[in-house]
């Protein structure tokens, strides 16, 4: 039973942290577009994100910004 848990754990903790780093890296990429007054691209980034199920109050946020400078 020990190695079956430890087994389980040894798989799902990495593909845990690697599905972390998948929204942080998107923000990262919405906010450098939003940075660089790249508007419509940072409203399709953010729309991905939001699509995907993450959900922030800074997501919103910014899109709102993006949408209204664009």
């Amino acid at each position: 039973m020990r190695k079956i848990l430890f087994l389980l754990a040894l798989t799902t903790i990495p593909l845990f942290l690697y599905a972390q780093q998948i929204p942080q890296q998107s923000l990262d990429k919405a906010l450098e577009l939003y940075k660089n007054e790249k508007y419509a691209d940072a409203v399709r980034e953010y729309e991905i994100l939001i699509s995907n199920g993450f959900i922030n109050a800074d997501i919103y946020y910014n899109l709102s910004n993006a949408y209204y400078k664009r």
